[in-house]
């Protein structure tokens, strides 16, 4: 794979998409005189969004939140995809003019995609798909985390373990999402390396992937059955030769998993922003792929 940026989209092609986006303006619409609401204007606004998608050939997009201007005029930062691989970012402007209300695209600029981004995106698409097949999985593993905790709630632990078990019942949280997908994230690793990247916003992401796989396999393998461990380590009073695990490595381990979270949802924001589909970026990010997976979940 190419391991250069490079920007495939011929100037022709970008004029073309610029000028489609300049061309297409909002009709004018009956308003009451006053302040333009922004119900009113973001109405509008999707019926300009609308349009584009009806006359040009678009992957997505993405009308941004309203930004008032004054009392006549709304902003909304705009954005979509062609299929040929053009980004095109715009402000739709809407406009309260007496009884007329009007709204238009402007500040226009687009440009081709890098192919190291459509590369990433290619890879990120692949793991989005195998984490729906496998979305059973997981849902069982989280299923039987869940149920062993009403288990659990019944062992007595001393309250100078309380601290380590919940260590190792958050462990077992940990486990129960990433187990399952082992071997659909080792595949994903493999083919982020492959692009051989050097946009460093996204190889900062690669290299959290890395180490976040890194700290699933030091969690202790008690963390596959947590409550199981506590209720072993309960028969046998809490001893400490019996722990199910070194607890002050596990409290560094558990405490990097955020570190890691936070660049990985920063990467997934960069490539959704570079252009890559929405749906797809999110699940460059671990919480991207726990909302595939079950969205009333939290990481």
């Amino acid at each position: 794979m190419p391991s250069t940026w490079t920007r495939k989209v011929a100037a022709p092609v970008l004029a073309v998409a610029a000028g489609a986006l300049l061309v297409a303006g909002g009709s004018p619409a009956a308003a009451a005189s006053g302040t333009l609401s922004v119900s009113a204007a973001k109405k509008l606004a999707h019926k300009l969004e609308e349009k584009q998608r009806r006359e040009r050939s678009l992957l997505f997009t993405d009308l941004g939140h309203a930004i008032r201007r004054s009392a006549t005029r709304i902003d909304f930062p705009y954005r979509d995809r062609s299929t040929s691989d053009v980004l095109c970012v715009a402000r739709i402007v809407v406009i309260q003019t007496g009884n007329k209300r009007s709204a238009d695209i402007k500040g226009v600029k687009c440009h081709g995609i890098p192919t190291e981004i459509l590369n990433y995106e290619a890879v990120t698409r692949s793991l989005r798909n195998a984490v729906k097949d496998a979305r059973p999985d997981v849902r069982d593993s989280f299923a039987r985390y869940d149920n062993s905790l009403s288990r659990c709630d019944k062992v007595a632990v001393p309250k100078r373990h309380r601290k380590e078990v919940d260590l190792l019942i958050k462990a077992g949280g940990v486990a129960a999402f990433y187990l399952p997908l082992r071997s659909q994230l080792d595949d994903f690793n493999v083919a982020l390396h492959d692009v051989h990247g050097h946009d460093p916003s996204v190889t900062r992401g690669v290299e959290a992937w890395d180490r976040t796989l890194v700290l699933v396999d030091e969690l202790p393998p008690a963390a596959a059955h947590a409550c199981r461990a506590v209720r072993d380590w309960a028969s046998n009073k809490f001893s400490k030769d019996t722990a199910p695990a070194d607890f002050d490595e596990l409290g560094v381990v558990l405490h990097q998993f955020p570190v890691q979270y936070k660049t990985l949802d920063e990467t997934a924001a960069y490539l959704r922003e570079q252009g890559v589909v929405p749906r797809v970026a999110k699940v460059f990010a671990p919480a991207g792929i726990l909302k595939l997976v079950d969205s009333t979940r939290q990481l």
